[in-house]
C-alpha cells in the first residue's frame, strides 16, 4: 500500500485490517517507490517549472494570505488546545502561540523567490 498522506496514527489498526502485513516508512524516497512499481505505475514526467510555481503560490498564500485563524496559526492553536486537555499542567496561552508563528521578512521571501526563479531559469535552459 502506498499512501501519500501521513497515516502514522493509524498504525495500531493495520494489523487488524491486514493480518501479516508490515509497515515501512519510505519518507521521500519517491524515485525508489516508483521504480519498485515497475510497469504497474505510470507517472507523468516532472514539470519542475510548474512545480516551483505551485510551491511559490501555495506557500505564499499559506504564509501571507492567512488571517490569524487560518493556516498554520489555526493548526498551532488547535494543537496547543489538544495538548492542554491531555497534558496536565501544560498551558500555552493563545497570545504566546500566535506570537510564536514567525513569518519570513520581505528580504527572506525575496531570497526564496529568487531561488525559485533560478530553478526555473536552469530548467528552461
Amino acid at each position: 500500500m502506498w499512501q501519500t498522506v501521513d497515516r502514522s496514527g493509524r498504525l495500531d489498526r493495520f494489523a487488524d485490517t491486514w493480518s501479516g502485513w508490515t509497515v515501512e516508512f519510505w519518507d521521500d524516497r519517491y524515485e525508489e517507490q516508483v521504480a519498485r512499481c515497475g510497469d504497474g505505475l505510470r507517472v507523468p514526467p516532472l514539470n519542475l517549472s510548474a512545480a516551483v510555481d505551485n510551491v511559490r503560490q501555495e506557500l505564499g498564500g499559506r504564509i501571507f494570505g492567512c488571517s490569524r485563524w487560518d493556516g498554520p496559526t489555526s493548526d498551532a492553536l488547535a494543537l496547543a488546545e489538544t495538548l492542554s486537555r491531555i497534558a496536565p499542567g501544560f498551558a500555552a496561552p493563545e497570545d504566546a502561540v500566535i506570537a510564536g508563528m514567525v513569518r519570513p521578512s520581505q528580504q527572506e521571501w525575496a531570497r526564496f523567490a529568487a531561488a525559485c526563479d533560478a530553478i526555473q531559469a536552469a530548467t528552461a535552459a
